[in-house]
This record gives C-alpha cells, sequence and structure tokens, in this order.
C-alpha cells in the first residue's frame, strides 16, 4: 500500500512527487559568452 503522493515525506526527500522542471522547455540564457571570431 505504498502511496504517499500528497503527504510530505518523512526523511526530507522529494522522490514521493513529479520532478520539479523548469517552468519553459526553452532555456533562459542568463549569461551570453561574447565569441570574438
Amino acid at each position: 500500500m505504498g502511496r504517499r503522493r500528497k503527504s510530505a515525506p518523512k526523511h526530507g526527500s522529494l522522490a514521493y512527487l513529479p520532478r520539479g522542471r523548469a517552468k519553459s522547455p526553452i532555456g533562459k540564457v542568463n549569461y551570453w559568452p561574447e565569441i570574438d571570431a
């Protein structure tokens, strides 16, 4: 009966809920290196 998804994990593990991914599939570029070609 291992169905504990809504309740908080007992040992601080977040593996019980779906992985929190980035909010958008397209990554945001905070630092774009200047390329002197």
